[in-house]
């Protein structure tokens, strides 16, 4: 699963509003590898750049995402990864988000929570695809 959400030059492929993926820069810090990375956004009419700064922790447990720039005020979300057995995994996501403009929080805040939950459903149906259904 930390392969699967390490992967972000996939995003595209199944991340719904995510039309394109540009890793700027990537280098080592310590054992972790931390990847910057500009993720292009489209929604409706509106096409947005966010840029963040992804952390994939070398001991493949976490995979931190804070905001580097763009249209929101802030973005700061984090995946966990606890393997259960050899196949299986425990993953937690959360995400702390805030909008630059209160015009843009009020068109889009309240969707913004469902985005997200979409977004999480993408990825449940891409592991599904890549590895299998457990159900």
């Amino acid at each position: 699963m930390f392969d699967l959400v390490a992967d972000i030059e996939a995003y595209p492929k199944f991340v719904p509003w995510c039309s394109a993926v540009r890793k700027v820069e990537q280098m080592s810090a310590g054992s972790d590898t931390v990847v910057i990375a500009d993720l292009i956004v489209a929604f409706s009419a509106l096409r947005e750049t966010l840029r963040t700064r992804v952390v994939l922790t070398g001991d493949h447990s976490a995979i931190t995402v804070s905001y580097v720039g763009g249209p929101l005020k802030n973005l700061n979300s984090g995946w966990k990864f606890r393997g259960i057995s050899d196949q299986e995994s425990e993953v937690e996501f959360a995400a702390e988000f805030a909008f630059r403009s209160k015009i843009l929080e009020t068109l889009f805040g309240w969707h913004f929570d469902r985005a997200m939950q979409s977004v999480v459903s993408a990825f449940e149906r891409r592991a599904a695809e890549l590895y299998g259904s457990q159900d």
